[in-house]
């Protein structure tokens, strides 16, 4: 981090900002004869507010009468209209509070009191004051646009490590959670000398009422101040009152109870928080120091053991009340803070500040936002920009011009609210089985490297490098440059609104049990609040409005490139985009620029809009329903797990890019055949009726007990007793003392290779073995005796005219006098060449078969490491590429796809560096 920014750095700024508004102040004090009187104002929310002579003092100064500038919700009056109101206001109800709950407090210790030597009130005529000053002074670090341009701040390289290093500062004070930059401002002018010197200046005029608090004035300051600085940064304060910080900093403190009314009915949205019940059900106990929660015990340094403490909280009966005020704050979170459109605006604001950033030093900006309020900020000029900034336009180098152009650029499209819209949003949570996209723990991994500022900045920079790069393919005019784009696109992460350090800190009182921590009901109940957050969006990105289309399209395309994930495809709704227009753009882009890309987020080819391609798909969709697919464990075919199987269909048909063959994919859809178990009956069914000799043969599985010819010697059993036996293994039959014949059953037979290979392995005839690299067991002499004596019959109940003869062939070698049937032919199989000409030019034809072919082949191919890809191993790719074969089968067994089918249908892998999602997976031998 930048030496000027150590927290001594903005220790120093806090206090020259201090002095510069408190100095003529006092002076003036001094002069003037300036009386100072208890004052009552009457706030829209809650009424009459009464102000001591001290309050009255400090609020009159130019000090806290800046907050009147400084506007509550940042930027939320661009989008709700009358939330206008101020951070004086704010504080005003800050004060009425602070009140109420020392009155409900001091109530609640003396209803409690048993003996007369105990003290009847909780907080004395000190505490009161001290808290009250609290509530006054806890804005005083505000600067322009409130949170909106601290946060900003704060994400800045040169701030981003001040929260920490505040904190490690203070650590000898005890635990506690980071700080914001404006709360780390509070505290140094709270401390500073020029606050010491107006409040010990106050101390010693007639008409300010003189507290306990010690003769001195500058020791009455000291010693205020210091317990008033600390109280603002969450440290405890009083050791007999370990929780009375948490009035200012805590789960109910009155900046919560002021700004989830406020900031809700000045929005005009209802809120429903019952302030009044809270404050009702507010109580106190007693517990000696030993007894304390231990992370309380551990910050009481002073008490003895048997010392007595106070602890303050809710009663267990009003434990509601708790999660009235969680529900509040949620409410008014997703409702007002985080709009989508209030979000937007917050980032051109954030877009501003890091324009500005580049400009000017980390102390000018600060300065900057500290001196200058809102409204004069957003009306700025370039030249009333740069004048406030400290720049001289005329020796301004190029580059910098840019950058105060591109600044006034954003002030003046918020001011004449040309607003950035959403471009993309990142979904809480969504159901990958139902709504498609990536598992939900790769998605996890990528929120993780997102969550991650720094990675994320990066990502941020290609997103706008891919806008530059999609806009100038396009062929736009007037390209924003990068120096523009960074002020034109922007990520917002979305923070959790709800959990423990919030309202879950709060203490529940039981009479007779000590006292519990809400978040451990929340526990033992279920978080509801996480719940609920759980489906809201993590993170948006924000752009101009002529360019959310193409942050649309990058974002997409990064995310999948970079991440591999695959959001689900109603995004693109959720993030304000309409289906239509991104396909009309993604289609104007040349082809160049999707080579590589996903096929899934190219565009959609316009062939698969018309009815005939629905009806197609619908129709594929309700035949395919009798596949019985394999499942997938996600690592070979990470796609084809990741869509839901009502959308497999046209996701694979969107793989081929042009329309012309889209309408050949179409076709072979139209085309394919899928076995049916009627198959398998009549198949057996014709060859006994042709071969009655065979009636009450028993049926064998042609293949081992996982092939799919185990399912069709199930499905035999449909004939009837009347024409087979049941089935049974073939040890069995030879077991058997009969000469009852035997048929083989089998679904599909293409080459012969396999079976004719499985016959020569039984009868050990190495000669007649097939180079498959299969290991098989021979059969022991008395079945092969078996198979060449009885009637023997090999049913198939689809096949190759090759595989036929192979068959009779292999038999006949072997001794066996065996049947070869097979019930369809290949004229009642569908071949993809054969079926396109019928409908096709040749040239269509051709071209739609190459992109087969070499689709096909990359398949086959990426299944080897590329050092390891022999010449044999490309040759059989080729041989094979529109399957084994390479006569492209349109067909499918009922529970499983042959190799001979087409290969683009059933095998998984990358084209083109792309990974390809098969139409229907198939069941490997393992």
């Amino acid at each position: 981090m930048s030496a000027d920014l150590t927290p001594a750095a903005i220790q120093q700024f806090a206090e020259d900002f201090a002095s510069r508004h408190l100095d003529p102040y006092i002076a003036t004090l001094q002069q003037a004869s300036t009386h100072f009187a208890r004052k009552e104002v009457n706030d829209a929310i809650w009424g009459t507010i009464v102000l001591t002579p001290i309050e009255v003092a400090l609020l009159d100064s130019p000090l806290l009468q800046r907050l009147r500038y400084i506007r509550q919700l940042g930027v939320v009056h661009w989008v709700y209209p009358s939330a206008v109101h101020t951070r004086f206001e704010h504080t005003l109800g800050m004060l009425f509070h602070m009140q109420q709950l020392i009155a409900a407090l001091n109530t609640a210790k003396k209803l409690q009191r048993t003996d007369e030597s105990e003290i009847e009130y909780l907080f004395d005529e000190k505490q009161v004051q001290l808290l009250r000053l609290c509530a006054l002074l806890r804005d005083v670090g505000q600067i322009a646009f409130s949170h909106v341009s601290g946060s900003a701040v704060e994400a800045l390289s040169e701030f981003v490590t001040l929260p920490r290093e505040f904190t490690d500062e203070l650590a000898y004070l005890g635990r506690v959670e980071d700080r914001q930059l404006t709360e780390i401002l509070t505290y140094y002018i709270v401390q500073s000398p020029a606050m010491h010197r107006l409040l010990s200046g106050l101390f010693s005029r007639d008409d300010i009422t003189q507290l306990n608090f010690g003769s001195d004035p500058e020791q009455k300051a000291k010693y205020i101040l210091e317990k008033v600085s600390l109280a603002l940064v969450g440290r405890k304060i009083d050791e007999r009152l370990p929780l009375m910080h948490e009035l200012i900093s805590g789960p109910y403190d009155v900046d919560k109870l002021d700004y989830l009314v406020r900031d809700a009915r000045l929005a005009g949205i209802p809120s429903l928080l019952d302030i009044p019940r809270l404050v009702q059900k507010l109580t106190v106990c007693s517990m000696l120091v030993e007894n304390l929660p231990q992370h309380i015990a551990g910050q009481v340094n002073t008490l003895q053991a048997d010392d007595t403490a106070w602890l303050f909280g809710v009663k267990m009966s009003g434990a509601s009340v708790l999660d009235e005020l969680q529900l509040a704050r949620i409410l008014v979170f997703t409702k007002i803070y985080r709009h989508p459109k209030v979000i937007a605006i917050e980032q051109m604001i954030r877009a501003f500040v890091e324009a500005v950033s580049k400009l000017v030093s980390p102390h000018r900006l600060l300065e900057f936002l500290c001196m200058q309020a809102d409204d004069a900020i957003v009306n700025f000029g370039r030249g009333a920009l740069a004048e406030a900034l400290g720049l001289n336009m005329a020796t301004l180098s190029a580059g910098k011009t840019k950058l105060l152009t591109s600044a006034e650029a954003i002030l003046a499209s918020i001011r004449e609210r040309r607003l950035w819209v959403q471009a993309f949003q990142l979904p809480g949570s969504f159901d990958p089985d139902r709504d498609g996209g990536s598992p939900s723990d790769k998605v996890d991994q990528f929120w993780e490297n997102f969550s991650h500022p720094q990675k994320r900045e990066a990502f941020a920079g290609r997103v706008r490098a891919e806008v530059h790069k999609i806009l100038k393919r396009r062929g736009n005019s007037n390209v924003p440059d990068k120096t523009a784009l960074d002020s034109m696109v922007m990520i917002s992460v979305l923070s959790p609104i709800a959990g423990e350090t919030q309202t879950g800190r709060a203490f529940l009182i039981q009479k007779s049990r000590p006292p519990v921590q809400f978040g451990q009901s929340m526990r033992m109940r279920g978080d509801w609040a996480e719940q609920y957050m759980a489906e809201q969006p993590r993170a948006y990105i924000f752009s101009a409005p002529e360019l959310a289309d193409t942050v649309y399209i990058a974002v997409e395309r990064l995310i999948r490139d970079t991440f591999g994930v695959r959001f689900p495809g109603w995004l693109a709704e959720a993030s304000k985009r309409g289906d239509a227009a991104l396909l009309d753009y993604k289609r104007s882009l040349s082809p160049s620029y999707w080579k590589g890309a996903p096929f899934d987020i190219r565009p959609m080819p316009s062939q698969l809009s018309n009815q005939a391609a629905r009806n197609s798909i619908r129709e594929f969709d309700e035949r395919r329903r009798s596949f019985h697919e394999p499942a997938t464990d996600g690592k070979l075919d990470s796609l084809s797990a990741s869509v839901p199987p009502q959308k497999r269909t046209i996701a694979w048909l969107r793989q081929f890019e042009t329309d012309a063959h889209v309408q050949c994919a179409l076709v072979l859809l139209d085309n394919f055949r899928f076995l049916q178990r009627k198959d398998t009956v009549d198949a057996l069914r014709g060859f006994i009726d042709s071969h009655p000799a065979f009636r009450g043969a028993w049926i064998v599985a042609f293949g081992n007990p996982k092939d799919s010819s185990s399912l069709q010697a199930y499905f035999s059993a449909d004939l009837g007793t009347k024409e087979i036996a049941h089935p049974i293994t073939l040890d069995e039959f030879a077991r058997k003392h009969t000469n009852q014949p035997l048929i083989f059953i089998d679904d599909f037979i293409g080459s012969g290779a396999q079976a004719s290979d499985i016959i020569a392995a039984w009868f050990a005839r190495a000669d007649l073995r097939k180079a498959l690299n299969e290991k098989r067991d021979e059969l022991d002499a008395g079945t092969r005796e078996k198979l060449t004596t009885n009637r023997v019959a090999f049913v198939f109940v689809a096949g190759w005219d090759v595989g036929i003869e192979a068959m009779t062939e292999v038999t006949k070698a072997v001794g066996m006098k065996a049947t070869i049937y097979r019930h369809l032919g290949e004229q009642h199989i569908p071949f993809a060449e054969e079926r396109l000409r019928s409908k096709f030019s040749n040239q269509q034809v051709k071209s739609f078969m190459d992109r087969c072919r070499v689709i096909g082949r990359d398949l086959l191919r990426s299944q080897y490491h590329p050092a390891s890809l022999s010449p044999a191993d490309s040759e059989k790719s080729e041989e094979r590429a529109l399957g084994y074969g390479n006569r492209a089968m349109l067909f499918a067994t009922s529970v499983n796809v042959p190799t001979q089918t087409l290969t683009v249908i059933w095998r998984s892998g990358t084209t083109d560096l792309v990974e390809w999602m098969p139409l229907l997976r198939r069941r490997t031998k393992t």
